[in-house]
């Protein structure tokens, strides 16, 4: 796709465009006022929409990232919230690591696909997740594949940010759980020199978001 199209040009039908930044083939000029006012709602074809062209961005110039980042479309943390939804709120179950089984309907995001956007995640330092949390917010996960900490973005955070962050960690507990059985069960650990373990959440500041700090 040419970069330079405008607005206009952009939002025509094409035979790529679900494909490759998560938009429907055909849209009109009202889907885009959503993004316009900070009252609005956005869904998650609006995020996968900007998360398709930023991670477009990142592989036109490679050059200018020495960290290697991968973008997932948000159907992957809708997945997970579903699962777990079915799985452990229904039942009142408790979820046990070691007794957890992944199955394909999650491990697919781990390789390489057409559904994934990505590579496969062993070709990542990082992953940058959009979380859908309380129905209409969106927040944005960073996961560092070496060291398994999470970080949140939220620009909603103030004040005492490492207290008022820790009220998202019960929205995305599906996340946090599953990600050491998605990666073992997606042969992530059999390519990479780290050793599995529990993922840790870190506080950020309110209105950061993740960047290289060489360019």
């Amino acid at each position: 796709m040419n970069h330079t199209l405008s607005l206009k040009e952009f939002v025509k039908p094409g035979p790529n465009i679900f494909r490759d930044v998560g938009l429907p083939e055909k849209q009109n000029q009202n889907w885009f006022r959503p993004m316009k006012s900070v009252h609005s709602n956005l869904d998650d074809m609006h995020i996968n929409c900007f998360t398709g062209l930023l991670k477009r961005k990142i592989e036109a110039s490679p050059e200018l990232f020495k960290t290697r980042i991968g973008i997932l479309p948000t159907y992957f943390f809708a997945q997970c919230k579903v699962i777990w939804k079915r799985d452990y709120v229904n039942t009142k179950k408790t979820f046990v690591e070691d007794e957890w089984i992944c199955t394909d309907d999650l491990t697919c995001f781990v390789l390489e696909g057409q559904l994934t956007w990505c590579k496969a995640w062993w070709d990542y330092d990082i992953l940058l997740i959009p979380c859908s949390v309380c129905s209409s917010h969106w927040v944005l996960c960073e996961l560092n594949l070496y060291t398994y900490k999470i970080e949140i973005y939220d620009s909603l955070l103030e004040g005492n940010v490492k207290n008022k962050q820790l009220q998202w960690i019960p929205y995305i507990k599906s996340l946090i759980s599953f990600l050491p059985g998605i990666l073992h069960a997606g042969g992530y650990y059999e390519r990479h020199i780290s050793n599995p373990k529990s993922v840790e959440v870190n506080a950020v500041k309110p209105y950061l978001i993740p960047q290289q700090h060489d360019t």
